[in-house]
């Protein structure tokens, strides 16, 4: 019996490894994209944050300002990603059923998970931005 059950649900165990693969996929070139677009914003305000420096901030307060910046903008993709959720889930469920209904848990582990990649995508920029020599940057323009 245990061999039928296992050939049974064999192709759905597929489907979901390869669901869960492609998942893990697409965050790692979230997480990718999100460091590459820090990193891009933050060697395009070298001298902001040169200047900075040189009038006397912190790198601890050069650090919280550019991941405030970070974490205001994720929030507010949260917010339109929760709302897309949202219409996508009710327009599945008048196709599929009630099992394309919203999981709160899966939903909560999602975004916990894009919270957590955006953490060390945007403070990885940050931590080389709040480092740079105000000298060096202000006489490269």
């Amino acid at each position: 019996m245990r061999e039928v059950v296992d050939a049974d649900v064999a192709g759905p165990r597929v489907m979901a490894s390869l669901v869960g693969g492609f998942a893990a996929l697409a965050l790692l070139v979230a997480a990718v994209g999100i460091y590459g677009v820090v990193l891009y914003a933050a060697g395009q305000r070298a001298r902001e944050t040169a200047v900075r420096v040189a009038l006397g901030a912190t790198r601890a307060s050069l650090l919280r300002h550019l991941l405030r910046e970070t974490a205001m903008l994720a929030g507010f993709g949260m917010v339109v990603g929760a709302a897309l959720i949202a219409a996508a889930s009710r327009s599945m469920t008048a196709v599929v059923g009630p099992s394309a209904s919203i999981d709160a848990l899966t939903l909560a582990i999602g975004t916990m998970t894009m919270v957590f990649a955006l953490t060390v995508a945007s403070a990885i920029p940050a931590l080389k931005a709040a480092r740079v020599d105000p000298l060096r940057a202000l006489r490269v323009e």
